[in-house]
């Protein structure tokens, strides 16, 4: 073996975890925790590499190279600037196959010298830290926890030949001499399912039987056939046996006979009410096509007399559709885009005119009539019509120059606002003219589009001209990076519709949308209703039938079939056309992933407050699924002047509220309210922004942004005022009493290395989050030139000498003039050399030049004493003094009053100093990492076991 023999990811997989076990022996011998951690980070990102999905490789080469060369930096002893390569790495794997391992001495010493230079060696750190979270993170960049999904809902289905040889087929026996030309007109079905475990990937196809289609788009149903092509993910050589795991079956199937030109034209003509089923598999690259030789009842009973095009499916109903029934509209739409893109499929871009609706109908049981579902069809361009768009628009300064995204786009927006958009009739080719006029007319849309933030950010990722840069086309090798693009298509804009659609309590691989049109009378006294059967493959064991009232409820996974997925009734709503709709169902019983749809209002066990609106609207970006978007079903407890938001954050459900006003009076008023009208609460957290004390009592620095979660809370200004000084009733360590074993057990545990590492982590995930969901920069880090911290008796005054009252300011005791509390430290000159040195800041500018932005913006999270009193803190001197004594941590104004009647967590931002130089411009900022770390602690909270549902009901 040689070292020419690696690629980047196999030297990683190799090397890594030898220096990461030279690493920790090294910490062993040292006494050295920094060693351990080096390789402990070392072993486990060796482990996150060798899972990297095949399509996110190339995704992820860059990060490992750096890794590498880090990793060769550190190992590498004599130290020799300049180095290329990674000669160190190589000859400690090389050595290993060949028995002549380099000396670990050499490597220990390297180790050793390289943890002296600290801002290195903590860079490194750093950067494997972030590649140990991938793996919790990885499906990203949208807020979409892997700990909800399955890690393979990541990778596309099928090998991507498995495209290529339908089409090529297909095309090819359009060819015969038949006179109808039967597969010009072919239908494909799509549908909502990703992943295809099995070795045959199935399609579903119609195709007219007659002349009749010759009479225009709907021809009878009776003239048209269901067909089924299993397709095989192997390519077979020509000296390539059969995989020992197949069935006899399935070998069966691959020797059936072959059709010729001219045969699969012949049985469309002789067979009639049977669904037909070919197999096709490649054999030395030739796609071959075989007669199954089964036959079974129709799936769907296609009648495409009723077809409707997805404009006008659109324009009838749109209005009529909920927003769960657009989420997966719309999701059927990208993941179908994103399973044929780059294949002849979509020579031209997918738009509302090429995709149809079908119907499909069936007898009832008893005396219920007929039942009609739409399907959604794609219609294929077989009739060579010699227009292809094709992927990549070169021509002219364009914005979006992928047509097919930007056709996306446009699709997605029609869906959720319910109708097409103006001007958009008849709009192929997408020439560099038509790109540049549905850009514009997609991107005005999109800006008004007042929809769920998700799903209006990936409309915007769809006409983002960046969102290849990863791997852009390549007009020399146009399939260059067509995978790497198929799989960003995946991860920016299938996956978070498909975690949406989750969040809205319907799975992904339930086949719908699908219109009802139920009665035995006309079709204007129809009722169109959403239907949540599919109709099966073959082998697909968990189909139950839907029109069986004694059937129970569809419950994915339970015969093993992706239990990841949340269970799901298959008591599916009415959408009336006549009627007012009922209400939306009720999910089935909690699953481990996530809690079920509260009942009634005593099976919410934690409150959120916030006192500002800033606070509550960043809160609001964490949340995860919302109860009451379609109206209040929860109600409130006679009295309670309360308004509520209920949701779940998590695996916990949640009751939000904001106060009117700011102060412990007001907090105490409404969670005296919480209380009479939620009765099981368990735990509020108030969350929101705070005034920080710059140092605690052990010296470490606290900066605008951290975040700080109180241990305990004392109201400081409650006592009483004698003449030489303010004596508070309650003592400081009387105030840890107050807080019950619940939230002082887990404020412990959250306290402890570990679990306080983990909570830094996970807190800056759900920033970035949290930043990406929001608009214009609202939530971004102001920056290290913005954290300013003053010298605690250095006031903010005017220091010209223009202003009368601000001059004869020179004690603690004395006044200054309006305009100056009013003003900024840069208006009033206030000056610089008076500020505070502050360590942290230092480290977080040299991650700022070093590219490292998350770095610099993660904020520490501190445990402590918080104080709160009905008084703005604006002033350094009495901080100090106050908090000296105390070793409080923060300063704010509501904790105290919801004390008494609720178990409280503060969980607060530091927006500023408690000073007289504060500012408003860290609210939003550190509002966010409120509300990130508040996610983050209830990750780590416990929900109780609930045996019982109260007999009071919604």
């Amino acid at each position: 073996m040689s070292a020419a023999d690696l690629n980047l990811l196999e030297l990683a997989e190799e090397a890594l975890p030898l220096v990461g076990n030279v690493a920790i022996k090294l910490g062993l011998e040292t006494k050295k925790s920094v060693f351990g951690k080096l390789g402990a980070l070392l072993v486990l990102v060796a482990e996150v590499i060798t899972t990297i999905p095949h399509w996110q490789v190339a995704i992820y080469e860059n990060k490992v190279k750096t890794i590498l060369e880090k990793v060769e930096r550190a190992c590498a002893w004599p130290k020799v600037a300049n180095t290329t390569g990674y000669p160190t790495l190589e000859d400690m794997v090389v050595g290993r196959h060949t028995g002549k391992a380099q000396k670990k001495v050499d490597i220990c010493r390297g180790l050793r010298e390289f943890s002296l230079r600290t801002h290195e060696f903590e860079d490194l750190l750093t950067v494997l830290e972030q590649v140990k979270t991938v793996n919790e993170v990885a499906s990203a960049n949208m807020g979409l926890e892997l700990s909800q999904m399955n890690k393979e809902d990541n990778v596309p289905g099928y090998p991507r030949h498995v495209n290529e040889a339908l089409y090529m087929i297909l095309d090819l026996h359009t060819s015969c001499r038949c006179t109808f030309q039967h597969l010009k007109l072919a239908r494909l079905r799509l549908d909502s399912i990703d992943q295809y475990d099995r070795e045959c990937v199935p399609f579903e196809l119609l195709f007219p039987r007659s002349p009749s289609h010759n009479n225009g788009l709907n021809p009878r149903s009776d003239n048209w056939h269901e067909t089924m092509i299993t397709v095989s993910r192997k390519r077979i050589g020509r000296k390539q046996a059969p995989s020992n795991t197949w069935t006899r079956k399935q070998q069966q199937r691959i020797e059936g006979e072959v059709l010729s030109i001219g045969d699969f034209c012949e049985d469309l003509n002789r067979e009639q009410g049977f669904c037909l089923r070919f197999n096709l598999t490649l054999e030395n690259l030739d796609p071959i096509l075989r007669r199954d030789g089964a036959m079974e009842q129709p799936l769907r009973n296609i009648n495409p007399a009723n077809s409707l095009s997805l404009a006008d499916f659109i324009r009838k109903i749109g209005g009529e559709m909920t927003v769960r029934e657009k989420f997966h509209l719309a999701y059927v739409l990208a993941k179908s885009v994103w399973q044929y893109y780059g294949t002849d499929w979509m020579r031209n871009p997918w738009t509302h005119d090429s995709i149809l609706f079908l119907e499909g109908r069936a007898a009832e049981k008893g005396d219920r009539g007929i039942r009609s579902s739409y399907y959604p069809y794609f219609t294929p361009d077989f009739e060579e019509s010699g227009i292809c768009t094709g992927e990549y628009c070169a021509d002219g300064i364009l914005i979006q120059r992928y047509p097919a995204i930007l056709a996306l786009a446009i699709m997605l927006i029609e869906v959720i606002q319910g109708q097409p958009l103006n001007g958009d009739e008849h709009h192929r080719p997408y020439d560099k003219p038509k790109l540049r006029e549905r850009y514009g007319v997609a991107w005005k849309a999109t800006a008004s589009l007042d929809c769920n933030i998700i799903y209006k950010e990936v409309v915007k990722r769809c006409l983002d001209g960046r969102l290849f840069e990863e791997a852009p086309f390549d007009n020399n090798d146009p399939r260059n990076g067509l995978e790497i693009r198929q799989s960003i298509l995946y991860r920016e804009i299938v996956f978070p519709l498909k975690r949406l659609l989750i969040l809205s309590g319907v799975s992904p691989d339930t086949d719908r949308p699908k219109l009802q049109l139920t009665g035995r009378a006309t079709e204007s006294e129809a009722l169109i209703k959403l239907d949540d059967s599919s109709v099966p493959h073959r082998n697909d064991s968990h189909f139950m039938r839907p029109e069986d009232p004694t059937t129970p409820s569809y419950k994915r996974g339970a015969s093993g079939t992706n239990p990841q997925f949340y269970k799901l009734n298959a008591d599916i709503p009415q959408l009336q056309k006549t009627f007012p709709r009922n209400k939306d169902p009720v999910a089935s019983p909690e699953t481990s992933r996530r809690p079920s749809r509260p009942s009634n209002r005593s099976e919410f066990e934690i409150a959120i407050i916030c006192a500002l609106k800033l606070e509550y609207d960043a809160v609001s970006l964490l949340i995860d699924e919302y109860w009451d978007d379609e109206g209040d079903p929860y109600g409130r407890a006679p009295g309670d002047q309360n308004t509520y938001t209920t949701c779940r954050i998590g695996r916990h459900n949640i009751v939000l509220a904001l106060l009117p006003n700011m102060g412990k009076s007001n907090a105490a008023r409404v969670a005296t309210n919480f209380r009479s009208s939620y009765e099981g609460l368990q735990l509020a957290l108030l969350v929101g922004v705070c005034g920080g004390v710059p140092k605690d009592r052990e010296g470490n620095e606290i900066l605008l942004g951290d975040v700080i979660i109180s241990a305990s809370i004392f109201e400081y200004d409650f006592g009483r005022r004698f003449p030489s000084e303010f004596r508070s009733k309650y003592m400081a360590q009387e105030c840890i009493g107050k807080a019950n074993a619940d939230v002082r057990g887990l404020i412990a545990t959250l306290g402890t290395d570990h679990n306080s590492q983990r909570l830094r982590l996970r807190t800056l995930y759900h920033l970035t989050s949290l930043q990406r969901k929001s608009q214009f920069g609202k939530y971004d880090y102001p920056g290290i030139s913005e954290d300013k911290l003053f010298e605690s008796k250095y006031r903010h005054k005017h220091h010209s000498l223009n202003c009368d009252i601000c001059n004869q300011c020179t004690r603690q005791s004395d006044h200054v003039c309006q305009k100056a509390l009013d003003s900024l430290c840069s208006e009033l000159q206030c000056d610089e050399s008076r500020l505070v040195h502050r360590r942290r800041l230092e480290l977080k500018g040299e991650a700022t030049r070093l590219g490292r932005t998350d770095e610099a913006q993660q904020p520490l999270i501190h445990f402590g004493l918080v104080a709160s009193g009905d008084t703005v803190m604006k002033s350094g001197e009495d901080r100090d003094m106050i908090a000296g004594g105390e070793n409080i941590i923060a300063f704010e104004m509501e904790g105290a009053g919801i004390l008494d009647s609720l178990s409280c967590i503060v969980i607060k931002g530091v927006c500023d100093y408690a000073d007289s130089h504060k500012n408003k411009k860290w609210q939003n900022f550190a509002a966010a990492t409120a509300a990130s770390a508040m996610k983050s602690l209830l990750e780590r909270y416990g929900r109780t076991d609930r045996h019982y549902r109260s007999k009071v009901s919604v």
